[in-house]
C-alpha cells in the first residue's frame, strides 16, 4: 500500500447532492474537485455505504444516511452519472458503472 491518505468523506468535502430515482437513475452533483478519475461507485448494501472508486486514489465514502427509499432505488442502478458543478454552472460531467455489494 502507498502513503496516500484515506479522502474525507463526500459530504464533508464540500456541497454535494444525490438523486436516485425507482428506476435506477443515480446522479451525484459535487462542487469540489475530486483526488482523482472515479473508476466506478460501489455499493455495500449490508454497510449502507456508497464509495467513489478511483483509479490512483484510496475509496472515497459518500457518507450520507440512507433511508430505506434512496437504498432501495440504489440497489436498482446500473450506472451513475457525476457532475462536477461551481459557482451554479456545469463545469464536467461523467458516467460510471455502479457496483452493487450484497455480501
Amino acid at each position: 500500500m502507498d502513503n496516500q491518505t484515506t479522502p474525507i468523506s463526500l459530504v464533508t468535502q464540500g456541497k454535494f447532492c444525490m438523486l436516485a430515482n425507482a428506476q435506477g437513475q443515480i446522479l451525484i452533483f459535487h462542487e469540489d474537485e475530486l483526488p482523482g478519475a472515479v473508476m466506478w461507485v460501489e455499493y455495500e448494501q449490508t454497510e449502507n455505504k456508497l464509495f467513489l472508486v478511483y483509479e490512483d486514489h484510496p475509496p472515497q465514502e459518500v457518507g450520507i444516511l440512507m433511508d430505506k427509499k434512496l437504498q432501495a432505488n440504489i440497489s436498482n442502478g446500473t450506472e451513475v452519472r457525476i457532475g462536477h458543478v461551481q459557482d451554479k454552472k456545469f463545469i464536467s460531467g461523467q458516467f460510471v458503472n455502479i457496483v452493487i455489494k450484497d455480501y
